[in-house]
């Protein structure tokens, strides 16, 4: 004899195909929520432990420190110019000091001294070309016009508009005034 199963084909009806994908569904819908809540939890419980174990270093405690370390630094900045100013002083002593030494030791014994010419010797000869005038020689030689008279003077001319051609004219060294 056959034994009768619980399920029989003709007895039973399948359930309907579209009540399993509803059930399943809504099954998953609730696993993905679930997940969802699960990840926000933990990154709300991160944010705060992270918030928490942070350094609590105020912005108004950095400024201070910056304050602080400014005026270090404008303190070395004085101390550095104070000594500066020093040296410079020390080095104007020392080359008063050497300035003193230098005078009173007076000229070196070791140096020779060169005679300076005499005005004879510092005296320069120009012969005269045609065409010459004691101005054009006064401002080739002295650079100023100005000496004309005195080169005149110096070398006995008494007409200083006609200067003989070939004359020998000294020129001496140029001297303070025409």
């Amino acid at each position: 004899m056959r034994q009768q199963s619980d399920y029989s084909f003709e007895s039973s009806n399948p359930p309907d195909s579209t009540e399993w994908d509803v059930e399943e569904e809504a099954t998953h819908t609730r696993i993905l929520w679930v997940r969802i809540a699960a990840l926000v939890a933990f990154l709300v419980v991160a944010f705060i432990a992270g918030f928490l174990l942070a350094p609590r270093e105020s912005s108004d405690a950095r400024v201070g420190d910056l304050r602080a370390d400014l005026r270090q630094s404008e303190e070395n900045s004085q101390q550095l110019e104070a000594r500066l100013a020093d040296a410079r002083q020390q080095l104007v002593d020392a080359q008063a000091q050497v300035e003193e030494l230098e005078a009173a030791a007076g000229p070196d014994p070791t140096a020779t001294e060169t005679p300076s010419p005499s005005a004879e010797e510092k005296t320069k000869s120009y012969t005269v070309q045609p065409g010459d005038t004691l101005q054009e020689i006064a401002v080739d030689y002295y650079g100023d016009i100005d000496y004309d008279d005195f080169l005149a003077e110096f070398n006995g001319i008494a007409d200083t508009t006609e200067l003989p051609v070939g004359f020998d004219l000294k020129i001496p060294p140029k001297p303070e005034t025409p």
